[in-house]
């Protein structure tokens, strides 16, 4: 069986047909010595399957051009086959047992994944400890055989976790097609599918394609347990679901495809609906998701320290993505973020104050929000941050599919403007949509899936690191002349022309330190970040024992700035009259406020200037009374852009974070211990990191 790193490299090597080997190394993250190991595996692989190793030419990956449709071949077999083998086939015994068509005895066990008795033991005590976590228990018994016991709903989310960690790994019609052997039934996932695309387009809803998937399996799944078990609902959620414009589908879906009349299992396949639903100002009570939408822009915008320009369409978007994730955070629906991982490397600052960002939506719902759901969030404000300025009309145009769901389509357009500033993009989030679009629109196609089309498609994903960026350029480059070439960074050449003029103590770590610098490897996306001490020093720090209002406060803590040419008047203006307009939004812990606007009201360079005061300021708007908004602290950013100053933000949270640090900063006097003080914490929370 081939492994999981030899069918990643084999599947870049097909897409890119020749690949230089440092490109290869940063692309799966291995070193020089691991990628030679791991083509040996490969190599070995292919020469056992009669096919011709991979050779290497001057640094560069050859293929053997004549044997690529077989590695294609290989490819989709190795896919399909011997998910028994692996460590997701816990998954498989938890929709077995659930669905269960008959009594289910350890010799069933052995002979549905082909192991042993002992082997299969090892992994009953594996789904024990597992289940755990979800209050279900398996019980067994000579009579009945192991089942499932437990809270219905509870039953139901180990279930869908199950068939979304087996979607990691394998196709789910794999899966459908392996129970459907065994139990001799039809799942009919085609008809199903169909099914509820008619319910959605006669209610004129429209789901997330990549999550309607899972949703289909697990109704099908479901289908198959169809217990009796009543499923607990709060009166207060009840109430919540019979509101909601999708209650009437939910209704007729559990009417006439499920075949149930229940009440709570329409409100259960109302949730579940519910967190894959496109968001539209129509799905609920209108005003209450649009005050939260609002709510979690202004955290946003002053977490990461930097105004939007176009708010409405940030809200409008941003309110297509909160209705499904509130329900789905609401009632626990699992949902895997395939692009977590990479969120994390790549924004790593961006997803630290969109998570702090998001606190609106926590409290609302009084739940902690999760990895997956924080980087959905992240790639969406992201792809408003990173967004450039609108281009003149080029001669080629290209169409941006990523059914993904809105925020990753706009943190994809985003990132293809700027690998290829010459194209004009048409956006759509929607694949049937997209295939309904004239051909004469557009001249080439960026899509995260395949679909048939009559353009030149590219398959890319939302979120492309440096090295990616610059593979996929050189993909296209090479299909249209009007597209100029970058020139390939050759490191080894690089690192010769340096040994011409000099001698290199330790050469592997240069070539570590180039491979970072040009590549991001190990950084942020974005390379201009700066650390807080180096925006906020002793010269930009005040401290004022006089007493003064909200707006002589932001002065007084802009006049460094001004004096020493960061900011124009303008910009203090712009501060004041976005509190006017508002609120005490800026306030972004108790004591402390961070008044911002946005960079082309009077930003001349990057900055951060401090105020101490003395006596504490009155944040709050009038007829409130909140303690923590009578602030000693004013940190006045100014942003240049919606980057440098997200690593520093990043740093300041973290200290403001802890109460004690707060008011170690109010009893100093001199900016000096203030600015020492900051570097000292700075260094305690994990240094500066782009040095």
């Amino acid at each position: 069986m081939m492994k999981k790193e030899s069918a990643v490299i084999l599947k870049i090597l097909l897409e890119t047909k020749t690949i230089d080997l440092d490109k290869l190394s940063l692309l799966v993250r291995k070193n020089k010595k691991q990628m030679w190991y791991e083509l040996s595996v490969l190599n070995q692989y292919l020469v056992d399957c009669d096919l011709s190793p991979i050779e290497i030419k001057n640094g560069v990956l050859v293929i053997p051009e004549a044997e690529v449709n077989e590695w294609k071949t290989i490819l989709v077999r190795e896919k399909m086959d011997g998910f028994r083998l692996q460590q997701e086939r816990i998954f498989i015994l938890i929709l077995y047992i659930a669905c269960r068509q008959e009594f289910v005895s350890t010799y069933h066990l052995q002979d549905l994944v082909g192991l042993s008795r002992n082997s299969v033991m090892i992994d009953i005590r594996k789904l024990r400890k597992l289940i755990n976590h979800y209050d279900v228990a398996l019980h067994y018994d000579r009579k009945n055989g192991y089942k499932f016991t437990g809270n219905e709903l509870k039953i139901r989310k180990l279930m869908e976790y199950a068939l979304s960690k087996l979607n990691e790994v394998v196709p789910l019609d794999k899966v459908t097609t392996f129970f459907e052997e065994i139990w001799h039934v039809s799942f009919k996932i085609g008809e199903l599918n169909d099914e509820i695309l008619n319910l959605a387009k006669h209610y004129q809803l429209e789901f997330v394609m990549d999550r309607l998937e899972e949703f289909v399996y697990f109704f099908a799944f479901m289908k198959m347990r169809r217990k009796e078990t009543p499923i607990p609902f709060a009166e207060h959620d009840k109430e919540i679901l019979s509101q909601q414009r999708l209650y009437p589908m939910a209704v007729s879906l559990v009417k006439d495809i499920y075949h149930s009349k229940r009440y709570d299992e329409i409100l259960f396949w109302e949730t579940r609906l519910l967190s894959i639903i496109q968001g539209d100002k129509g799905d609920s009570k209108d005003n209450y998701f649009t005050q939260l939408t609002t709510s979690i822009i202004q955290n946003v915008q002053t977490m990461i320290g930097i105004k939007y320009k176009n708010v409405e369409l940030i809200e409008r978007t941003l309110y297509q993505h909160i209705v499904p994730a509130y329900f789905r955070i609401k009632f626990d629906v699992y949902y895997k973020n395939p692009l977590l991982d990479k969120i994390k490397t790549e924004y790593r600052d961006l997803f630290h104050l969109t998570k702090k960002g998001l606190q609106p939506l926590a409290d609302e719902l009084n739940k902690s929000i999760s990895d997956n759901e924080i980087a959905y969030f992240t790639i969406h404000f992201g792809g408003y941050l990173y967004s450039n300025q609108e281009r003149e009309k080029q001669k080629l145009r290209a169409l941006a599919v990523c059914p993904n769901g809105i925020s990753s389509s706009l943190i994809m357009n985003a990132s293809l403007k700027s690998i290829f500033p010459e194209i004009e993009f048409v956006q759509e989030h929607s694949l049937n949509r997209a295939k309904m679009l004239p051909e004469d629109e557009y001249d080439i196609i960026f899509s995260t899936t395949f679909f048939p089309a009559n353009k030149k498609l590219y398959l890319t994903k939302p979120i492309l690191n440096p090295v990616e960026r610059e593979v996929l350029r050189e993909k296209v480059c090479a299909d249209f002349d009007l597209l100029d070439r970058q020139k390939s960074i050759d490191l080894k050449k690089l690192i010769a022309i340096v040994e011409r003029h000099g001698t290199i103590q330790y050469k592997d770590r240069l070539y570590t330190d180039l491979q970072a610098y040009l590549y991001g490897v190990g950084t942020d996306a974005y390379k201009g970040a700066k650390n807080l001490p180096d925006l906020l020093n002793e010269t930009l720090i005040r401290v004022s024992s006089a007493r003064m209002n909200w707006k002589e406060a932001i002065r007084e803590a802009a006049r460094p700035l001004l004096e020493q040419h960061y900011i124009n008047e303008s910009y203090i203006q712009a501060m004041i009259k976005s509190v006017e307009k508002i609120g005490p939004y800026i306030v972004l812990a108790p004591k402390v406020a961070v008044p911002h606007a946005r960079p082309e009201e009077g930003v001349k360079k990057l900055g951060i200037s401090l105020l101490k005061l003395d006596h504490p300021v009155d944040f709050n708007s009038e007829g409130e009374d909140d303690p923590e908004r009578f602030v000693q602290l004013v940190f006045v950013l100014a942003a240049v852009d919606g980057q440098a100053h997200l690593s520093a933000l990043v740093q300041l949270s973290k200290i403001l974070d802890d109460e004690e640090n707060i008011e170690q900063l109010i009893k100093l006097k001199e900016p000096l211990k203030i600015y020492q003080l900051i570097k000292q914490l700075v260094e305690q929370e994990g240094g500066t990191e782009h040095d």
